[in-house]
């Protein structure tokens, strides 16, 4: 059975197995972000995860891919 909003994960064993951990997972504090190494900070999201819950929908990824850029004066920085 193939479930379509859980499509990323490779059993309903695996769906269900995160859909209990999310429940247990605590948010990050604003001073994890706003440390002044920028490098730091994406080497410790890796592995952490993005959780939304939309009318009651949780969504779930884990973070395998990140990439530091210190604004202003950093010209790969988009912000």
């Amino acid at each position: 059975m193939t479930n379509t909003r859980h499509s990323q994960f490779t059993s309903m064993a695996d769906c269900l197995t995160s859909s209990l951990i999310v429940k247990h997972m605590h948010k990050l504090p604003p001073a994890f972000y706003t440390r002044t190494d920028v490098v730091q900070i994406a080497k410790d999201l890796l592995g952490k995860f993005l959780v939304t819950n939309f009318d009651g929908q949780i969504t779930a990824g884990k973070i395998v891919e990140t990439e530091a850029c210190h604004a202003p004066e950093d010209n790969a920085c988009h912000a």
